[in-house]
């Protein structure tokens, strides 16, 4: 009987230091994307790719997208919401609205140069979309990770 309840023992405690590790894992990955899409932007305007070539702006919008999806699934975890992907992608498709948005009104405030004008219905909208795609890619990997790890979230 002793040893039988040491076991048990043993288990849940092995269950908890794997599941934090899991939740420290997402944390960090979501950290790590947030970084990389942080990096790519900052390489973009230092080096005024936009100028160069424009459509750099997908790489950063793509990066930015699977961050936000890292960050939504972590905080979905974290919060107990049980729909994390829809979070992620809903969350993601939210966010991104509202910088485009931003971006609109502060370009009635400041004056960018021609080549960085943001033209809501176009330009806005795309961005959204490849925002979703990085945020899909995000969920799609975390779900075949999930599928073959047996990862409980």
């Amino acid at each position: 009987m002793v040893d039988e309840e040491e076991h048990n023992k043993l288990k849940e405690t092995l269950d908890k230091v794997i599941s934090s590790y899991r939740k420290q894992s997402l944390f960090t990955t979501t950290l790590l994307l947030w970084v990389i899409a942080l990096v790519i932007e900052v390489t973009i305007r230092t080096y005024d790719l936009y100028r160069i070539a424009p459509d750099v702006d997908i790489l950063s919008h793509l990066f930015s997208g699977i961050a936000m999806a890292a960050g939504l699934f972590w905080l979905s975890d974290k919060w107990n919401f049980p729909h994390y992907r829809f979070a992620a992608i809903f969350g993601t498709i939210v966010i991104s609205l509202l910088w485009e948005l931003v971006e609109t009104l502060q370009e009635l405030v400041i004056k960018n140069p021609q080549y960085l004008l943001d033209f809501f219905i176009w330009d806005g909208f795309f961005d959204v979309v490849v925002a979703v795609i990085g945020a899909t890619i995000f969920v799609l990997v975390r779900k075949n990770i999930v599928h073959k790890n047996g990862i409980s979230y």
